[in-house]
């Protein structure tokens, strides 16, 4: 066999294992049935009691039972899924006189192929009335007097013959041992089951008609046309023959084309290399011939081209894609017996002319539900590409389309709400990026009615069979094939319809527009849902005659659990009981809602609309409210989303009471409402009163309580962020949270300054800072106590000197604060350097005018850390600009002289404080660095030395630092950072040690002559030197400190003091 007509079999769980067979002795009477006939047996599965599957009669929707079972495959994989006998039936049309008719089904690119037997449908047509309209089209306008033949006694013979020569052919002693072959190996790349995944609130029970009972399926390539096949063809095997078909043949009739196309057919489906044939005589055994597969077409008496019927599957192939272009459509193909004619008709559009209800098409559920098995599977592959979004879409508005709302709610709610998942409104990026793939409207068919007026012009110029337009007498055709032999022409039909995989999918750049069409899907969903739920009104009445059984049962050790459980099915406010799929789908679709809400908010709030920003994130609250009031309990990634709306919120009324003056606008904005959000917000009342964030989302007149508003949202945010649940999961979410918190309480403080500002201006007699410090204060007071100071306690807070002293260091705390955040944070993209350094000077100077370093009192030591810190910090600034200085010499004298300025001063204060030695420390080792940076400028070896002498006395005043941790060391106090202190140590080894270094180096290298002070000095450079080499620095921390201790006080004598003192000054 040739490798492009290879056959992989699909995991099946009824499959049966190759069985090995037994040869028959001649003269066996095959008329007489063996001990085990018609029994059932794994060896043969279904077929047992069927001719090799032949005889087997297809089921009407065999294919979608196989559809069900492989949904991985339906769409782009597969070009046809069906049974083998189905597919034989459509490649021996040219050779056959027999009629065909079969049911087309399109779904994505691929075609479903099912047996339609007209006149078994046409008896059950008239028990159910299900195909009535068909039946009346057959007989006006097909074949009238066409009747089946009935099969005659021998046909019946002949298959009972063929049952017990499978039977007799079983091996029952056990001993030979099936080898497994090819074929059972499960082709895994290719496909994967239903079983792994939907789980999309829809459910469906397949009903035994879509039932799949094929032994084996089969994805199979013939040429370059991919097929999922059904077949039950029993597959022996064992020995030397690992995979073989028997048959059983009457040796007084010679095969002929169709029954060799037949064997041939199946082999290569099921990719067995040989086969068995038995011949008898009357039903007695003769003998058994072993055939290759590949010499089945040249048998004697059944010649045919391989080639020829693989240009037969192409142009069927072809013929049915460029005429079944309808998504989720089912055509009709049928061909009379004797006849050269094949014709394929629209059975959906026919039932649709027929003014007869939906249901009257059989296939229409079928269909739409494997439409929406299809989507759903599509939708939920995590890798699967945004690109085949369009094809999903296409898949669901057609599946909703063929169903009726009252019988079918819960698949069209279900549809509706992956319609609406499709614009993922948690991807920020989804806008960007995908440009012209997403751009452009998708039709509700695979392309416009404008594509397929154009694409028919040209196969009416290209195609060489007939279309409805152009034959007079079949105006209800779709297409015509004039003549079977036509089949047989190499490339005769060529698919110039092509079925295209995915289509363009409406996204919108404008978040608007694509969110308006989120809501849309979720109110159809809605409706859908709340049309399914039946209140205790809508209910039948008991019969008062009719007497209510009551089951009395033991109470289990559960029982108190079963309680609880029956107390969880209290239906909801709609009636809807908790665990249906009712229940799951309107929290999906609550939630949705919600979430387009959110962005339509937050687009609002970017456009500077904030009244209509203010009226979507009322609509997401109240989605948010009712999804709480149908819940028992809230997922972390929910209560997540729902501290973004109230973090939404807060911004919206910030905004709003920032532009009061705009406030009409804002509230015409805010009362209108669009026919959609009025009906979702009826469905909503269905099941919640939406009244919980009622406060939060008024549109007030008083700037003032709009401000109070924010605020508390932002709490609310800030609450639910810090609880146990979400404690570990919005740490991200919690810092933004908290900027928020910062600035409300700023923009509360600004507006009562503003306010201060306007009684300054109306009572001239009182201090304008004193004004605005009482209203702060008042302020805070309102915000701890949550009540309305009166005037009296206004004059006593006046001239309260504790309250006076409390403001002074709050002011100093939210200036210091302030300049902190602007010089760690520094808006380096929006603010030049020399400005940012302005302010975070004028900010810091603010602060520290606030702090009363004079006044003795509990507070002092604070003010003098707080100025200490100021300080040290416009030093760093200092420092720091003096190194990065490039350019004006007179800007970098004046740096340096600013650094050194703050840097003496942060020296006094911390020296003067007892409990920060560790930012002593670190100040006096900065300050040593400046100088030592100094220095490297410097060309003058004398001016090396004077500034070595003056970096060296400051770094004796670290002895105050080591002195203040010896003691907290010794007395074991726990405020002490014992890390910080050896970081601290680890930069001031080095630099002690560069210091001495450079010292010695440069005294003895001076050419002038040395005083003997200076020989003394150089002396003690180098005793301390040597004895910093060798201390042990595995030794513990408090040894080290005291030698540092000790050689600091060493070097500090009083000539090298003076010296040093003198120069640096």
């Amino acid at each position: 066999m040739s490798g492009d007509n290879s056959g992989k079999q699909l995991r099946s769980k009824s499959a049966p294992p190759s069985s090995s067979y037994a040869l028959l002795q001649e003269k066996t009477d095959l008329k007489l049935p063996p001990a085990n006939w018609l029994r059932e047996n794994t060896q043969l599965g279904t077929a047992g009691t069927t001719v090799l599957g032949s005889s087997r009669k297809s089921k009407p929707f065999s294919s979608f039972g196989m559809a069900y079972d492989f949904i991985d495959c339906i769409g782009d994989d597969v070009d046809v899924v069906s049974d083998s006998e189905n597919i034989k039936k459509l490649l021996k049309i040219p050779y056959s006189k027999s009629h065909v008719s079969m049911a087309v089904h399109r779904v994505g690119s691929t075609l479903l192929l099912d047996e339609l037997d007209i006149q078994e449908l046409f008896m059950r047509s008239s028990q159910t009335g299900d195909w009535t309209w068909l039946k009346e089209f057959y007989q006006r306008l097909i074949d009238q007097k066409w009747q089946r033949k009935k099969k005659s006694k021998e046909h019946w013979n002949e298959k009972a013959i063929l049952s017990k020569f499978l039977y007799y052919s079983i091996n029952s002693d056990g001993t030979a041992v099936p080898v497994p072959s090819d074929t059972e190996q499960a082709a895994e790349e290719g496909c994967g089951t239903a079983a792994e995944g939907s789980s999309w609130p829809a459910t469906f029970n397949s009903s035994t008609d879509l039932r799949n009972d094929f032994v084996r399926n089969i994805l199979w390539t013939f040429e370059d046309i991919h097929m999922l096949v059904g077949s039950n063809m029993p597959i022996f095997g064992g020995g030397r023959y690992p995979a073989v078909s028997l048959r059983l043949r009457d040796n007084n009739k010679p095969i002929n084309v169709l029954t060799g196309i037949d064997y041939w057919l199946d082999n290569l489906m099921c990719n067995v290399p040989e086969l068995v044939m038995c011949f008898h005589v009357n039903g007695i055994v003769q003998k058994y011939e072993m055939i290759k597969t590949e010499d089945i077409p040249d048998l004697e008496n059944s010649t045919f081209s391989t080639r020829v019927v693989k240009d037969i599957a192409q142009n069927i192939l072809s013929f049915l894609k460029s005429n079944c272009t309808k998504e989720g459509h089912t055509y009709w193909l049928f061909k009379a017996s004797g006849s050269d004619i094949v014709k394929l008709y629209d059975l959906t559009t026919l039932c649709e002319e027929a003014a007869e209800e939906k249901c009257q098409n059989p296939f229409t559920l079928p269909v739409a539900v494997l439409l929406y098995k299809v989507a759903s599977n599509m939708i939920l592959k995590k890798s699967q590409n945004r690109k085949n979004y369009g094809t999903i879409r296409t898949l669901l508005l057609n599946c909703i389309k063929l169903l009726d709302e009252e019988r079918h709610p819960q698949i069209i709610a279900s549809a509706h709400y992956m319609l609406a998942e499709l614009f993922q409104l948690d991807d920020v990026s989804e806008d960007e990026g995908n440009g012209e793939s997403l751009r452009g409207g998708g039709s509700e068919d695979s392309y416009s009615d404008e594509e397929e007026e154009e694409e028919e012009e040209e196969e009416d110029e290209s195609c060489s069979y007939s279309t409805s337009s152009e034959l007079q007498d079949d105006s209800k055709a779709v297409a015509i094939i004039r003549s079977v032999g036509e089949l047989s022409v190499p490339e005769k039909y060529k698919s110039t319809h092509q079925i295209r995989p995915n289509c363009a999918f409406p996204v919108s750049q404008d978040k608007e527009e694509k969110c308006r069409l989120v809501l849309s899907y979720v109110l159809k969903g809605l409706k859908a849902v709340d049309s399914s739920i039946k209140k205790e009104s809508d209910l039948p009445a008991a019969d008062p005659s009719t007497p209510i059984p009551l089951k009395y049962e033991e109470r289990s050790q559960n029982g108190a659990r079963d309680v609880e459980q029956d107390i969880l099915k209290v239906p909801t406010r709609s009636g809807m009981l908790p665990g249906t799929w009712q229940h799951r789908m309107k929290l999906q679709l609550f939630l949705k809602a919600s979430k387009a809400y959110y962005v339509l908010s937050d687009a609002a709030t970017n456009l500077l609309k904030y009244g209509r920003a203010l009226r979507y994130i009322k609509l997401a609250l109240q989605c948010h409210d009712a999804y709480c009031s149908i819940n028992g309990g809230l997922h972390p990634q929910v209560l997540l989303f729902h501290c973004q709306c109230l973090s939404l919120c807060g911004d919206v009324q910030l905004m709003l009471a920032q532009n009061a003056s705009n406030r009409a606008a804002y509230l015409e904005e805010y009362n209108y409402q669009t026919k959609d959000d009025q009906e979702i917000l009826h469905c909503l009342h269905r099941e919640s009163s939406c009244q919980a964030f009622s406060m939060a989302t008024d549109l007030a007149s008083d700037p003032e309580y709009q401000l109070i508003v924010s605020s508390k949202c932002y709490e609310a945010a800030h609450d639910l962020l810090t609880s146990g649940v979400l404690k570990d999961l919005g740490q991200e979410q919690l810092g933004q949270v908290l900027k928020r918190l910062g600035n409300i309480r700023n923009e509360m403080g600004v507006f009562y300054m503003n306010q201060a500002a306007a009684m300054q201006a109306e009572k001239q007699g009182v201090s304008y800072i004193k004004i605005i410090l009482l209203l702060i204060i008042i302020t805070i007071i309102r915000h701890l106590s949550n009540f309305q100071p009166s005037t009296n306690l206004k004059l006593l807070l006046f001239f309260h000197s504790a309250v006076w002293d409390s403001v002074n260091w709050e002011l100093s705390t939210t200036y210091f604060t302030l300049a902190t955040l602007l010089q760690d944070y520094a808006p380096l993209s929006r603010k030049a350097q020399e400005q940012i350094e302005r302010e975070v000077t004028e900010t810091m100077m603010k602060s520290l005018r606030f702090c009363d370093l004079q006044t003795e009192s509990a507070r002092q030591p604070l003010y003098q850390y707080r100025a200490a810190t100021i300080h040290h910090r416009l030093a760093s600034m200092y420092h720091s600009c003096y190194r990065n200085q490039v350019g004006d010499e007179s800007d970098r004298k004046q740096h340096r002289a600013l650094a050194e300025q703050h840097y003496s001063k942060a020296v006094r204060l911390f020296i003067s404080l007892s409990d920060a030695p560790c930012e002593l420390l670190r100040t006096l080792l900065e300050r040593v660095a400046f100088a030592e940076f100094t220095m490297a400028g410097q060309n003058s070896s004398a001016v090396k030395l004077k500034t070595l002498t003056g970096a060296l006395e400051i770094m004796c005043e670290t002895r105050h630092a080591f002195k203040l941790i010896h003691k907290e060391l010794l007395e074991q106090q726990e405020k002490l950072n014992t890390e910080e202190v050896v970081k601290l140590i680890g930069v001031f080894e080095p630099s002690f040690s560069f210091l001495l270094l450079q010292l010695i180096k440069l005294s003895t290298a001076s050419k002038r002559k040395v005083s003997g002070k200076e020989e003394e000095q150089v002396k003690i450079y180098k005793n301390v030197y040597s004895r910093f080499l060798r201390a042990e620095k595995s030794v513990p921390l408090i040894q080290r400190v005291s030698l540092f201790t000790e050689l600091l006080d060493q070097l500090k004598t009083p000539t090298g003091s003076d010296e040093a003192r003198s120069s640096s000054s």
